[in-house]
């Protein structure tokens, strides 16, 4: 998956809570590779210069279909990105949160969803 840096610039500057933040170089890490169509769930992640100062940044990306449908199915693709565009994922109950979302954009017939990299060590939930 290529991706262009002015598509990158206003997720990175989001990332690092930077009003200008210029991406230097990145690479896409497929954690959960779709259909070969470029659907998937990607870790984006690599350096950009913020006041001349190197900074390292990672986000999460995932490529949705834009399949026509109700919106109400359990199953339609876009209902992460609605939720977060109608903001229904900020004020939830304590202990329970969401990773901010960076953007959202459809390109080719697809939605992509930028969101906040939470961290990669993996958490171990107790029953």
């Amino acid at each position: 998956m290529e991706l262009a840096a002015s598509m990158l610039w206003p997720i990175v500057g989001h990332a690092l809570d930077a009003s200008v933040a210029v991406p230097v170089e990145w690479s896409v890490v497929p954690i959960l590779a779709g259909d070969g169509q470029g659907l998937g769930v990607f870790r984006v992640s690599g350096s950009a210069r913020v006041d001349s100062e190197p900074r390292g940044w990672s986000v999460i990306l995932k490529v949705l279909p834009a399949t026509p449908g109700s919106p109400i199915g359990w199953n339609y693709p876009v209902r992460e990105a609605l939720a977060y565009e109608r903001g229904l994922l900020e004020d939830l109950p304590p202990g329970l949160g969401a990773p901010r979302c960076f953007g959202h954009a459809e390109h080719g017939g697809q939605h992509q969803l930028w969101l906040e990299a939470l961290g990669t060590d993996a958490m171990r939930w107790r029953l």
